[in-house]
């Protein structure tokens, strides 16, 4: 009798232990369940925010260029392009391309520094970024925009012409000193492409 109940406490015991390490190896799985997936949301809505910033980015440098255009300089890009051909357009034929450096001349920065988070916010990424902005295919306006007057001295020689604005905007974590910017770029990188036609006017006939 005694045997019997010796017996059925080892019995007790190696299901207890066994059910003790079914529980933990369950909840260890929830755990890293759990971990993975807040992981996926953070990393998800820091993709989300620098292609949001990669969006604006693009459309500033938009607004950067057409601003460029609308001064008394405009006429002379549009010269440019059909005369000397920038040799970095990605297509063939009249084009002038504005630069990041240019951009920021006309326009001042593009993208504020990175700045210490605030309380509560989701804190910051230190970004590195490129955009160009590429002027093509300039056509003379038909018919002249509204307010071109063609009676005033000297309008034969000028017309209004219309262009086509073609904007790259790239944004990518910084990279530390001595680490593979190429990598960072093709692994982590989020780009934005927008397209915009605009008249110039005042530009000399060819």
């Amino acid at each position: 009798m005694v045997t019997h109940r010796i017996r059925y406490r080892r019995r007790a015991r190696g299901a207890a232990v066994l059910l003790v390490v079914l529980a933990l190896a369950a909840l260890a799985g929830v755990a890293a369940f759990a971990a993975r997936a807040s992981t996926l949301s953070i990393a998800s809505s820091g993709h989300a925010r620098q292609a949001a910033q990669t969006q604006y980015l693009t459309e500033y440098a938009v607004q950067a260029a057409l601003a460029e255009l609308s001064t008394p300089r405009g006429p002379a890009y549009v010269q440019r392009a059909r005369l000397e051909p920038a040799d970095d357009c990605t297509i063939d034929g009249d084009c002038f391309v504005f630069g990041r450096e240019q951009l920021e001349l006309a326009g001042g920065p593009l993208l504020d520094p990175a700045a210490p988070p605030l309380p509560g916010s989701l804190g910051w990424a230190d970004l590195d970024w490129a955009c160009k902005v590429e002027l093509t295919d300039p056509i003379e306006a038909m018919p002249p925009p509204p307010g071109h007057d063609e009676t005033s001295a000297g309008a034969v020689n000028v017309r209004p012409v219309m262009v086509t604005l073609s904007a790259t905007g790239v944004v990518w974590p910084r990279v530390p000193a001595g680490g593979a910017q190429a990598e960072a770029i093709a692994g982590a990188a989020s780009q934005a492409i927008m397209s915009a036609q605009v008249i110039v006017s005042n530009v000399p006939r060819m």
